[in-house]
C-alpha cells in the first residue's frame, strides 16, 4: 500500500511538472508568434531607439497582420500611425509589413499611402555672420511640411553699400542714356529634382531688410528630393559707378 501511495505521488508530481513545461512552452510559442513581426521591425536600422517594446510594435501592426483591417480603412489605420510616429518611421513600418499581410488589396493600399508619405522634417538654415556692404544675404530659412504643404519664414538682409546706393544720384560719369536702374530683388525657385517641376517666387524691396512669414512655397508637396534656389540681385550706385550684385543660396531637401 505504502509503495503504491509513493508510485502514485511521483505521477502526480510529475504531471504537474509536465503540465507546468506545457504551459510554459505554449506560452513561449504564442509569445514567439505574437512578437515575430515585432522583432523583425525592431532589426531595422533606426527603428529601435524610437519604439518602447515590443507589444507596442505588436499592438500595432498585429489588426493589420491578421486582416483586421480592410483595404478602404488602411488611409485611416496610416494617419493614427502617423500622429504617433516621424514619416520615416512610418515608412519603415509599411515597408516590414508589406509582404506580410494577407490580401493583395491590402498591400496595394498600403504601397498607396507609402508612396505619399512626407516627412515633417524641417529646414533650418541661418547665417549669423556680419553682412559685408555691397552684398545682400539670406539671415534665415526656415521651412516645414504643414497639412501637406511646404510653408516658409526667411529674412534677407542688405548691406550699407547697397542700401544707401539704391537712392544715390546718378554719378555724373554715367552718361545719360546708359540703361541702368537701381533695385534689390530676389527668386525663390523650388524645383522637384525627380520630375523637374517648379515653382518661382519673385520679391523686390527697398528697405534694409525684407522678412516674410507662413509663406506656401508648395501646395500638396509630393514625396521626393527638392531643390530650393534663392538668387539676389541688386543694381546701386557708388560714388563714381554703377555697381550690380549677385548671390545664391541653394538647398536641398527630401521629404
Amino acid at each position: 500500500m505504502l509503495a503504491q501511495q509513493r508510485q502514485s505521488g511521483i505521477s502526480l508530481t510529475g504531471f504537474i511538472v509536465l503540465l507546468f513545461v506545457f504551459v510554459a512552452a505554449a506560452f513561449g510559442v504564442g509569445w514567439f508568434a505574437n512578437t515575430y513581426y515585432a522583432n523583425r521591425l525592431l532589426l531595422v536600422d533606426g527603428l529601435v531607439p524610437d519604439f518602447p517594446s515590443v507589444t507596442e510594435v505588436d499592438a500595432l501592426i498585429k489588426p493589420l497582420l491578421q486582416g483586421k483591417i480592410k483595404a478602404d480603412d488602411i488611409p485611416a489605420y496610416v494617419d493614427s500611425l502617423r500622429s504617433r510616429y516621424s514619416g520615416n518611421e512610418v515608412r519603415q513600418i509599411l515597408n516590414a509589413t508589406l509582404e506580410e499581410v494577407p490580401q493583395k488589396s491590402i498591400s496595394t493600399a498600403l504601397q498607396s499611402e507609402l508612396n505619399n508619405i512626407v516627412d515633417t522634417g524641417e529646414i533650418d538654415y541661418s547665417d549669423d555672420e556680419p553682412i559685408e556692404a555691397g552684398t545682400v544675404k539670406i539671415k534665415y530659412f526656415r521651412a516645414t511640411i504643414e497639412n501637406g504643404d511646404l510653408v516658409a519664414n526667411w529674412k534677407v538682409i542688405v548691406g550699407s553699400d547697397i542700401l544707401s546706393g539704391i537712392d544715390a544720384p546718378r554719378p555724373q560719369q554715367i552718361l545719360d542714356d546708359y540703361d541702368f536702374y537701381t533695385f534689390i530683388q530676389y527668386t525663390i525657385n523650388i524645383k522637384n529634382l525627380a520630375t523637374g517641376t517648379e515653382e518661382e517666387l519673385d520679391y523686390d524691396f527697398f528697405e534694409d531688410e525684407d522678412e516674410q512669414n507662413n509663406v506656401i512655397l508648395l501646395q500638396n508637396i509630393k514625396p521626393g528630393e527638392y531643390q530650393i534656389d534663392i538668387e539676389m540681385d541688386a543694381q546701386y550706385y557708388t560714388e563714381a559707378a554703377a555697381s550690380h550684385y549677385n548671390g545664391k543660396l541653394e538647398i536641398k531637401v527630401n521629404y
